[in-house]
This record gives structure tokens, C-alpha cells and sequence, in this order.
């Protein structure tokens, strides 16, 4: 059987790695965000005033790609899901690994003070493990509901590419 501090470990490092994953997703798809707006609002703003006016044309169909292509990848939508995903799996993980340290402390003290050989010893030790195995499972089961909500996540944004509700508009 695996060391359990190893798989605690583990664990840790998956949970690190897809927060990384997340984070770098969510600076790719905020700079897009970013950049579509200022396109479409930069557009809107500049047909406006009139400031190109041989140019409005191609403002205008700039300003619409971009609102076209921030809607069909759901960009905005997924950019704030993803976020509130990352911010939520590490205050999961900081809760858990203070709720950890805290409960590691005094069974620490209790290695310290026992013999080698002892049912002290024996029994802290015992604690020691118990202890990283119920860590373990939580860091699993919060990276369990941060997938979980990142498939909910792609399945809405796939939804509202659907046209289904505007056929059934139209046949109303």
C-alpha cells in the first residue's frame, strides 16, 4: 500500500495543478474578453461620432464579429464560471490544509512525548494516518466538485448555442 503522505501529496500537487490550469485559462479568455469589447465598444463609439465615416461599414461588422464570436464560444459566461471555480478550489483547499495543520499539531506533540515501541507511540501514529487518508479524501471530492462544476459549466455554455428556442419562437 501507497505511503499515505505521498498520496496526501499527490493529492495536493493535482489539486495545485489544475488551479494553475484554471488560472491560465482564465487570463486567456479575460484578455479575449477584454479585447472583443474594446473592438465592439471602440467600433460602436467611433461610428457614432463619425469619426471614419468611410470606415463604418467595416466598424460595424467588426463590432458584430466580435459580439457574434464572444457569444457562440460563450466566452464572458465561461470566463466568470471558470473564475468562480479557481476562487472556489482554493478556498477549499487553503480551508483544508489549515483544518489539517490544526488537527496535525497535537498529534505531533503526542509523536514527540512517546517512547519508541509504545502504544502511545503506536496509537499517534495511527492518528497520523487517519488523518492524511480523511485529507486526502477531501482534496479528491474538492477536485471532484471543481470538475463537476466545469462540466456544468461547458454543458450550459454548449446549451446556449442551441437555436432550439429560437425555432420554437418562430413557430409560435
Amino acid at each position: 500500500m501507497p505511503d499515505s503522505t505521498s498520496l496526501l501529496e499527490k493529492e495536493i500537487a493535482e489539486l495545485n495543478d489544475r488551479l494553475f490550469a484554471l488560472e491560465k485559462k482564465g487570463k486567456i479568455r479575460r484578455v479575449t474578453a477584454y479585447a472583443f469589447k474594446l473592438v465592439a465598444g471602440g467600433s460602436c463609439l467611433a461610428i457614432a461620432s463619425n469619426v471614419f465615416p468611410a470606415a463604418n461599414q467595416g466598424l460595424g461588422a467588426a463590432a458584430l464579429v466580435c459580439v457574434f464570436l464572444d457569444g457562440v464560444f460563450a466566452n464572458y459566461a465561461r470566463l466568470v464560471g471558470e473564475v468562480q471555480a479557481g476562487y472556489a478550489a482554493r478556498a477549499q483547499r487553503d480551508k483544508i490544509a489549515r483544518d489539517y495543520n490544526r488537527d496535525l499539531t497535537p498529534i505531533l506533540g503526542k509523536l514527540r512525548r512517546s517512547s519508541a515501541g509504545t502504544p502511545e507511540l503506536e496509537a499517534a501514529e495511527a492518528e497520523r494516518i487517519d488523518l492524511q487518508t480523511k485529507t486526502q479524501i477531501r482534496l479528491q471530492e474538492g477536485v471532484a466538485e471543481v470538475e463537476k462544476a466545469l462540466a456544468d459549466l461547458d454543458l450550459k455554455a454548449l446549451n446556449s448555442l442551441s437555436l432550439e428556442s429560437e425555432r420554437t419562437a418562430t413557430e409560435r
